[in-house]
């Protein structure tokens, strides 16, 4: 049996791509029609992997379902590391491996709200995100963690927050956020009361 919309409910990701490219210069941001939005950055200082867990725990704090998570970062620099401590924290099980699905592309896990995680890499346009009903699979997640998604932003829109997270050595990491949208906003304010919580994580000034 084919499952029908209810009207008032949130269009789906292709049919907001639709919407968007009818109104031009302006986005669709969780069903509201928003003028364009000056980004918000943040940046923190990860000391060790103690740090970069209680990070992940501040994510999963203030994601809700909806979210899309977008995260970057040279091959090592912790995409996955972070997306399998958010995952623990949403209530999967500790000895439950959570691997990048490189070769299958997308994966779900079973937390609450449900994680779709997505490895993007190995994909050269969007075009293809058609072809494995990603679409579909977004309107699907609770929350969607997406790997190597920054190419395909204007696809997955709307995107809640963008994490670059960049190596500095070992054990340290800066994780640096990008949000430009009434979610992200609120996401990110949130996220920065959490995180003021923990003396392990440090606020780096921007330039």
């Amino acid at each position: 049996m084919v499952q029908r919309r209810h009207p008032l409910a949130r269009p789906g990701r292709a049919q907001q791509r639709g919407l968007r490219a009818q109104m031009g210069p302006r986005r669709l941001v969780h069903g509201l029609v928003l003028g364009m939005n000056t980004p918000m950055c943040a940046s923190f200082l990860l000391p060790d992997a103690s740090a970069t867990l209680n990070f992940a725990q501040c994510v999963a704090a203030v994601s809700q379902p909806g979210d899309v998570l977008l995260l970057e970062g040279e091959l090592g620099a912790g995409k996955t590391f972070v997306v399998r401590a958010l995952a623990y924290a949403l209530g999967l099980p500790e000895d439950e491996p959570v691997t990048s699905p490189t070769f299958a592309l997308m994966q779900w896990l079973p937390t609450t709200p449900r994680m779709l995680h997505a490895d993007l890499y190995r994909l050269d346009a969007a075009a293809d995100l058609d072809a494995l009903g990603f679409d579909e699979a977004l309107d699907q997640a609770g929350i969607a963690c997406i790997e190597w998604g920054a190419r395909f932003v204007n696809y997955l829109q709307p995107v809640t927050a963008q994490i670059h997270l960049e190596s500095i050595d070992e054990s340290a990491r800066r994780v640096s956020l990008t949000v430009d949208n009434a979610r992200g906003k609120a996401w990110l304010h949130a996220l920065q009361q959490r995180i003021a919580q923990h003396p392990l994580i440090h606020s780096v000034s921007l330039p």
